[in-house]
């Protein structure tokens, strides 16, 4: 009886020491001490329906929701027992899924990839950091203590010592149920916070190449150049270099054509600029319609010199937009275009008001164009932008199912007092999608194809998510290229050549300003200058001000009704909170407010020569901090504010000169990081011994209830005393 008492002692105990085991552990992650139970999980199949990975073009606005999460999509708590919408602590895993509903490659936790892909991807030893952290603890002895035993050298914790024994003196911890560290949770805050110490800059100011090629065989893989061809009178032919190539910016900016596109090595909105001349304009106007007559390789192993015509592609237009040269509206013209309804040649600028166009050439347009006179020429059709979207297949592996185009097309003009030095902006960008069964759900976040700037948190150097919210369909409609910021490096302007590169300031809002992206964590500062007279820095000054006499209140083309210099227009929007932020879902996004300072007393004084309150700067404000797990923190955005920054210009020349003088207009944008909260170790409580019974189990004797400390041991001791009881009487 006693070694019996003992037997259901040591059992009752032995439980105290077992590792938690969460339901949503994968089988492969279960510790070792339960080799039976894991041998009996298997991975759930997920009965979501499959989604094509060509991307959409637009918002389904009925698949919009809420995550209704404190932590982000990609993300679970680790909080036992806690809510899902009050989990303070959760871990990230998966970060290299950076686009939704599209299998990133090398991602092999990326739930859009198929078995194929991942199996590629393992075979290849490519598969990417998922963004766990490790399950066990080290515990290494102390050279302060090893000093303390052995005084002699050489074991005393110096680097002999390391090189000697290594990590003999340390020991892995994982029998326990540590969780890591997690930092507290920062929620979005109003863009007063930047008036607080925390969220202020310490200071201020307003002043990649891809690797080699991978050796061919029956699979695309990363790097693989795609072979092209075009076919000439029945004969295929390489065009250009032999393989799809890509224009990128040089040094000076300048189109160099010699860029191979790469197999998985997504481009996006690469911008360079044309030299135009008329020498040989005809030749460049024919650019647009030379892309439908590109034919790629389906297969890696198709080689140059043996290729046949069942082993190509013809690219295949998916979207034609014209750009009106003179005020950059688009206008989709699709259906006209593959319908041979427009024209794509050169022409006489002349004759271009009675030439049939798609596009229908603004009234600003046309009357540029006629302004050439006789000698001038423009291109119908020129090539303003291209992005390829190459789809490849999972069904059978090693080709290309799709090459899909869409392209912006414009009327393009030649000046002839330019002679070789008009400079023209043209933009490519290339990706890549599978068509793998994508587990497409709210959940992971992938409802709408796009680019991700982190999973979920922010990759420092991706682009800031931007877009603008619809309050009635509670989306996002997300910005092309993320957060962008006025640039002044401007595109050319035929109306105005000889302001191109200098960095002036636009004059008028229909001006086309250049653009650049923000990055994330990056701080950047733009600006522009604006030569004025006295004459016209009073008018500027007096722009929509109600502090200037009706004698001085003059029209200023620098800036709009309310004074604003059309450089510093600012459009207000939302910001995505994660680099995952999702447009379907309006809470995963905070505004980015716009504030100008109220009741400005904008003057101007001739007596001084001076302009007071003038708006001269755009400061543009983000506030950073790290959530989840501290060993692999997530970037978000808490808080975030455009204001306008305000001073006085004085004009310091003569009175009576008409000399004009520079004025400096600026942008800044800076990324201001909260300080780290302090971590916080989160172990779960020990999991129940045993399952609870009904109090009357063991009717009829009578029992004692044990405390709640001790209701799991004490609900063994009882079993075992009725057993014990049990085969007494027997």
């Amino acid at each position: 009886i006693l070694v019996l008492w003992c037997v259901f002692y040591i059992v009752c105990n032995s439980f105290s020491s077992c590792q938690t085991i969460e339901p949503s552990q994968e089988p492969s992650k279960l510790p070792s001490i339960l080799p039976s139970i894991k041998s009996t999980l298997t991975p759930s199949i997920s009965s979501h329906p499959s989604k094509s990975a060509e991307p959409s073009i637009g918002l389904t606005i009925s698949n919009a929701y809420e995550w209704n999460r404190i932590y982000p999509q990609g993300c679970s708590c680790v909080i036992s027992g806690a809510k899902k919408t009050d989990c303070d602590f959760f871990k990230c895993s998966c970060t290299c899924d950076m686009t939704a509903a599209v299998c990133d490659y090398s991602c092999c936790c990326d739930p859009d990839c198929s078995s194929d892909q991942v199996s590629r991807f393992q075979h290849l030893d490519t598969c990417a950091f998922e963004g766990s952290s490790a399950d066990m603890v080290e515990y290494c002895y102390s050279s302060t203590q090893l000093y303390g035993v052995n005084p002699h050298a050489p074991l005393e914790g110096d680097p002999s010592l390391q090189l000697s024994l290594g990590s003999a003196l340390c020991v892995s911890k994982k029998n326990n149920a540590y969780q890591g560290n997690y930092l507290a949770t920062t929620l979005p805050q109003d863009s007063s916070v930047f008036s607080e110490s925390r969220a202020q800059k310490a200071f201020s100011f307003l002043p990649q190449s891809a690797g080699p090629a991978s050796s061919r065989d029956t699979h695309w893989d990363q790097n693989d150049t795609i072979p092209v061809f075009y076919n000439e009178s029945g004969r295929l032919l390489s065009s250009g270099q032999g393989v799809l190539q890509l224009p990128q910016a040089d040094f000076a900016g300048l189109c160099n054509d010699n860029n191979p596109v790469q197999f998985e090595n997504n481009v996006v909105d690469s911008r360079c600029l044309r030299r135009v001349a008329a020498e040989d304009f005809a030749e460049q106007c024919e650019a647009a319609t030379r892309i439908t007559g590109l034919l790629l390789a389906r297969s890696a192993s198709t080689a140059p010199g043996s290729a046949l015509a069942g082993d190509l592609l013809a690219v295949r237009l998916q979207q034609v937009q014209y750009e009106d040269y003179g005020s950059g509206l688009l206008r989709n013209i699709t259906s006209s275009w593959l319908a041979g309804g427009c024209v794509a040649s050169t022409v006489s600028a002349a004759s271009l008001s009675a030439t049939s166009s798609c596009g229908q050439p603004s009234p600003r347009s046309l009357s540029l164009f006629s302004s050439l006179g006789g000698q001038g020429l423009v291109c119908r059709g020129w090539l303003k932008a291209v992005t390829y979207t190459v789809r490849h297949s999972t069904a059978q592996p090693g080709t290309i199912e799709a090459v899909l185009a869409a392209i912006t097309v414009t009327d393009l003009p030649v000046l002839p007092a330019a002679a070789g030095r008009q400079l023209e902006r043209q933009s490519f960008s290339v990706q890549f999608v599978s068509s793998s069964n994508s587990q497409v759900s709210a959940a992971n976040g992938n409802l709408d194809t796009r680019q991700r700037s982190g999973n979920p948190g922010y990759v420092v150097g991706k682009p800031v998510l931007f877009g603008h919210a619809s309050t009635a369909n509670k989306v996002v409609y997300p910005a092309s290229g993320g957060l962008q910021v006025p640039s002044p490096l401007s595109p050319f302007n035929a109306a105005n050549p000889q302001g191109f590169g200098s960095g002036a300031c636009p004059l008028t809002f229909n001006d086309t300003t250049g653009l650049t992206q923000v990055l994330f964590g990056r701080d950047m500062a733009a600006g522009c200058t604006a030569r004025l007279s006295i004459s016209e820095l009073e008018a500027v000054c007096c722009q929509g001000s109600q502090y200037c006499s009706p004698g001085t209140r003059q029209f200023s083309q620098l800036s709009d009704d309310s004074g604003v210099p059309f450089f510093l227009a600012f459009s207000p929007g939302v910001v995505g909170i994660y680099g995952s932020a999702d447009p379907l879902d309006s809470s995963q996004w905070l505004p980015l407010e716009y504030t100008a300072p109220l009741d400005l007393a904008r003057r101007w004084d001739p007596l001084t020569s001076t302009c007071y309150n003038m708006y001269t700067g755009l400061n543009i404000r983000l506030l950073v901090a790290s959530t989840g797990e501290a060993i692999y923190p997530q970037n978000k955005i808490v808080a975030a504010l455009a204001e306008l920054v305000v001073e006085d210009w004085t004009f310091s020349l003569p009175p009576l000169t008409t000399a004009k003088q520079a004025f400096p207009l600026a942008v800044a944008v800076s990324f201001i990081s909260l300080p780290l909260s302090s971590d916080t170790a989160y172990s779960p409580p020990p999991p129940p011994v045993l399952f609870k019974v009904p109090y009357d189990v063991f009717y009829p004797f009578t029992v004692n209830e044990a405390s709640p400390s001790r209701m799991p041991c004490g609900y063994a001791t009882y079993t075992s005393m009725a057993l014990l009881l049990l085969w007494l009487l027997s």
